[in-house]
């Protein structure tokens, strides 16, 4: 018997990791993939650079600059998180095909249908009442 917890495919505790080969090294040196690279070193520098500016601010006595002290390497860890994302993403998947069972456009309501019937009289009121347009001086 097996025991409940047990699985007949690869489970990951690591929420980012999807089961299946490891990456390639292709991957991590395509043109997309030294592109998020870049990307990852300038805008996580720059947070960094700009955590460090605020630590200096702060010890200097500013006291609102302890805040950007914390928030700028969360800014970095925020584009490392989506680096990583963006690096393992799956390939873009192809569109379903439409099936021949699925109606190509909205289903024409019930023409027995006492509420869409209602509504459709109460429109038609209200564009008789207030014509569409704006007010009459308004109108052109």
């Amino acid at each position: 018997m097996k025991h409940p917890a047990t699985y007949d495919y690869p489970v990951s505790i690591i929420p980012f990791r999807r089961p299946g080969p490891a990456l390639s090294p292709v991957r991590w040196l395509s043109g997309r993939a030294l592109r998020l690279h870049a990307t990852l070193l300038v805008v996580a520098g720059g947070c960094l650079y700009a955590g460090w500016f605020e630590l200096s601010r702060a010890r200097a006595g500013n006291d609102l600059s302890w805040v950007y002290v914390f928030e700028w390497p969360f800014f970095a860890a925020f584009a490392a998180l989506i680096w990583w994302r963006s690096l393992h993403e799956d390939k873009p998947r192809a569109p379903l095909a439409p099936s021949a069972a699925a109606p190509a456009g909205p289903a024409e309501p019930a023409a027995d249908d006492e509420q869409l019937k209602a509504w459709r009289d109460y429109v038609a009121r209200l564009n008789a009442q207030h014509p569409p347009g704006g007010p009459r001086g308004r109108r052109q």
